[in-house]
């Protein structure tokens, strides 16, 4: 299994009722645990959030109902009218927006004795985002936040940290992969 770091990433959308009575945030964890996502992933991720905002009566917001839903301004305008389809190898530009969407990154972390984690959301709202933006935001986040004492959940402690939340057992499983976490290919 590859794994990139100790982080689990949640995908978000956010749908309303078609008579805006009523909105709702649908969350999806990411993919393999430990895995930065492909943008490929976060627009399959997309397809099942909207799936399942639909099964709730709801679709996904517009582009003018979102930026008002982040930013409390019915009036604020950001970049184009509507959203911008996402272009393989294309740059979106500062004010384009994908979809009603964001990432969130729970990171995991330990001082040797206790495990904890920070949860943060990584990039522009709106986006979906490289393997390689997330993991500088990854990194930004490290370098800022983290508690003094503790450092980041080797591979090791973090497959053992999410088997044990898995299976309710301290069991030790054998892990799949190399003992360090891999880079981004």
């Amino acid at each position: 299994m590859i794994m990139h770091a100790p982080v689990l990433v949640s995908f978000l959308a956010v749908g309303q009722r078609p008579d805006a009575t009523q909105h709702a945030q649908a969350k999806y964890l990411m993919g393999g645990k430990g895995q930065f996502p492909t943008i490929e992933a976060q627009l399959a991720a997309f397809e099942t959030v909207v799936s399942q905002l639909s099964k709730a009566g709801m679709r996904p917001m517009t582009k003018r109902e979102y930026v008002t839903f982040i930013t409390g301004d019915p009036d604020a305008a950001f970049g184009a009218e509507s959203f911008v389809p996402h272009e393989p190898g294309s740059e979106i530009g500062e004010h384009d927006m994908h979809a009603p969407v964001s990432l969130e990154l729970a990171i995991y972390i330990t001082d040797g004795r206790h495990m904890g984690e920070i949860e943060v959301s990584v990039g522009n709202r709106g986006c979906f985002l490289s393997q390689a933006f997330i993991k500088a935001g990854f990194d930004q986040i490290v370098a800022d936040s983290m508690p003094e004492g503790y450092r980041l959940m080797t591979k090791r402690e973090f497959y053992d940290y999410i088997m044990a939340e898995a299976t309710g057992s301290n069991m030790r499983f054998a892990m799949s992969g190399a003992d360090d976490f891999e880079a981004i290919h």
